[in-house]
């Protein structure tokens, strides 16, 4: 039914936080059974928008085994003084093998390689905040 897909997909898109996550796979559980790992992907990729978003990513792509993320593009702003953007660059400095941060026509990315999935994605965010 396309119109409960498209209230299931909202309510995914509504969910504020982890538990609102968990309470919505148990939903899903309970009113169809199992759930397909497509739907399991697809509920991860709002957790790597939660992460890509407290990073301070505007976009995400990832395409042909790479991901890149694209910083805000106001170069005035106040986030590049801040102290999550300083961790991102120690993170890089740090880590020069796994990422590389380049600017190309004004705007600002990171990116890696050999990131296959929505879950490798996951983990090779998570340490940039710590």
């Amino acid at each position: 039914n396309i119109a409960e897909r498209l209230n299931l997909y909202r309510e995914l898109d509504d969910a504020k936080d982890e538990s609102e996550l968990t309470i919505f796979q148990t939903n899903l559980n309970d009113r169809f059974g199992p759930v397909p790992d497509q739907a399991i992907e697809l509920i991860h990729t709002i957790r790597l928008r939660w992460l890509a978003m407290e990073i301070g990513f505007e976009k995400l792509l990832l395409k042909n085994n790479r991901l890149v993320g694209y910083f805000i593009q106001n170069q005035n702003s106040p986030y590049y003084q801040s102290e999550t953007f300083t961790k991102i660059l120690k993170f890089v400095q740090m880590n020069a093998r796994k990422c590389k941060m380049k600017e190309n026509n004004g705007k600002l990315s990171l990116s890696f390689e050999s990131i296959k999935s929505i879950d490798d994605a996951i983990v090779a965010l998570k340490p940039i905040l710590k």
